[in-house]
């Protein structure tokens, strides 16, 4: 059962009577502040994602989760214990505490998933297996800003110097397979496919950068063409304002389509200043009437319209 990312949940049902509930998951559910004491009654649970619950402050002391498997209490700020029941789970493989109040498992937890310190009657939470920032995705137009906000994602990791090496930097198999796996993150599938040849995260960066700096170039020789193209446009005297825009939108969509947006503004000038002198009287009153600012390129095109159909309905009057 999957409640993820529900904000108005702050505390949850009772699910104890879903005797074959298996999994669980309440993750992003930044509003939930406890979990129904019975949900420790859960005996075939073998999930339960808590991940992100950051309000969630309570943990139920009475667990009779035989199944359990998995319990990930990562980014529950407030959770600060773990109950001594967690210790009789024996099907407990994976706990995840990173990023919460946590400081010590309790010292019965046998379990080798801590990194254990000096004394062998505590365990330390490990705090670094879990990416703590959201990785934006890598586009075809986004090569640029991408870079930058995955350098400062790895920097806040101490990351980055497996990308660029200084004078000081030790090789580091394991921090290096981080950063592998925050570049991953950031990949869709076919990207992804294409760069697994590549070993270390400096590597990877490097083929990155070389395939989408040369995209880069690329799109904006398109792109400077569409714009002197968008420049170019008029209006022939035989066209309808229909046609004349279905030109114009379709040059704006492949700007979009590049990384360029062109507002409102720009386009709605642009279209007045192109249309035919038997524009003019609907033109002038546009302008002097209205706040072209404010205007949208539909209402524009609407007003044009309008006007046309007039136009044409006096024509045909006259002929009859």
């Amino acid at each position: 059962m999957k409640l993820r990312y529900c904000c108005i949940l702050t505390t949850t049902p009772d699910f104890s009577e879903i005797t074959n509930l298996e999994e669980l998951s309440l993750e992003g559910c930044v509003n939930l502040v406890s979990v129904h004491p019975l949900i420790g009654m859960l005996k075939r649970l073998v999930v339960l994602n808590l991940r992100d619950c950051k309000g969630l402050w309570n943990f139920p002391s009475r667990l009779e989760m035989d199944a359990l498997q998995v319990l990930n209490l990562t980014g529950c700020l407030k959770v600060d214990q773990l109950p001594e029941a967690l210790g009789q789970i024996k099907s407990l493989t994976e706990l995840h505490v990173d990023r919460t109040a946590i400081t010590e498992l309790p010292s019965f937890y046998p379990r080798d998933m801590t990194k254990k310190s000096g004394d062998t009657s505590k365990k330390e939470v490990g705090t670094t297996s879990t990416p703590q920032f959201q990785c934006p995705i890598l586009k075809p137009s986004n090569y640029s800003l991408w870079a930058i906000r995955m350098q400062i994602i790895l920097e806040a990791n101490g990351l980055w110097e497996m990308i660029e090496p200084n004078e000081k930097t030790q090789a580091d198999n394991k921090k290096d397979k981080t950063a592998i796996a925050f570049l991953y993150q950031s990949l869709p599938e076919e990207q992804l496919l294409q760069i697994t040849k590549h070993k270390t995260a400096k590597a990877i960066w490097n083929a990155l950068k070389t395939r989408h700096i040369g995209e880069e170039r690329v799109q904006q020789a398109r792109l400077q063409t569409l714009k002197s193209d968008f420049e170019m446009l008029h209006m022939k005297e035989d066209e309808t304002i229909d046609t004349f825009t279905t030109k114009l939108t379709t040059l704006v969509n492949k700007a979009a389509s590049l990384g360029h947006t062109m507002e409102d503004e720009t386009l709605v000038r642009k279209l007045l200043n192109v249309v035919p002198d038997r524009y003019l009287q609907i033109v002038a009153s546009i302008e002097q009437y209205s706040d072209l600012s404010e205007m949208t390129l539909e209402e524009a095109i609407g007003r044009l319209k309008t006007y046309e159909e007039r136009i044409k309905y006096r024509q045909n009057v006259e002929i009859e």
